[in-house]
């Protein structure tokens, strides 16, 4: 069974994988700002969801909030395209970007998938299967993938480069991140048209 990834373009070395979480106040930064620009280059690139704000309420004696974030992040893949997936993780990330307090934010990205994808819980479990039920056996795998490559993840958001299969360049952070994105863009421009 393979980690929740998002897999964009054609596959080329080196590529950038990022690991990110939509209740995340940092990812949702860098992702309203970079991953446009992304979508834009024509690169290929990674996205693979990591659990932690679930681990996160889970661990602060909150099950239904930690529950309703699993789920607004598995809504993505009610999404099939990954390009149009990855614009729909842009509008869960806008939410999380403008409602500070995270309970809120979650409760509306569920209303904001439920509107477009009806029974959610549904539409999940047909695209994702037994993950849809198992949030700490997603936490693995995303994990399992990030050693696969030779990157350690520590939180989110974190991002690699990979080249060959392996991570050649790894950061954790904001502003590292952001960094090592606009780095990856700089040399992947696409010839004007």
């Amino acid at each position: 069974m393979e980690a929740l990834v998002t897999r964009v373009g054609e596959k080329e070395n080196p590529y950038l994988v990022e690991f990110y979480d939509v209740n995340c106040p940092f990812c949702a930064k860098s992702a309203l700002d970079l991953w446009g620009d992304l979508l834009a280059s024509g690169a290929y690139f990674e996205l693979v969801y990591l659990p932690v704000h679930y681990a996160i309420w889970k661990d602060m004696g909150s099950p239904k909030t930690a529950e309703g974030s699993y789920l607004a992040n598995l809504s993505a893949f009610c999404v099939d395209d990954p390009v149009q997936r990855v614009r729909y993780l842009l509008e869960l990330f806008k939410i999380t970007s403008s409602v500070r307090n995270e309970p809120k934010a979650i409760e509306e990205q569920l209303e904001y998938a439920r509107g477009k994808f009806g029974d959610l819980k549904s539409c999940v479990r047909g695209k994702v299967g037994r993950l849809a039920d198992d949030p700490e056996l997603a936490y693995e795998l995303a994990h399992e993938y990030a050693l696969s490559i030779d990157a350690v993840v520590t939180g989110v958001p974190t991002a690699a480069i990979v080249d060959g299969g392996k991570a050649v360049e790894v950061k954790d952070g904001l502003g590292e991140v952001e960094d090592l994105i606009k780095k990856y863009l700089s040399g992947k421009r696409r010839a004007p048209s």
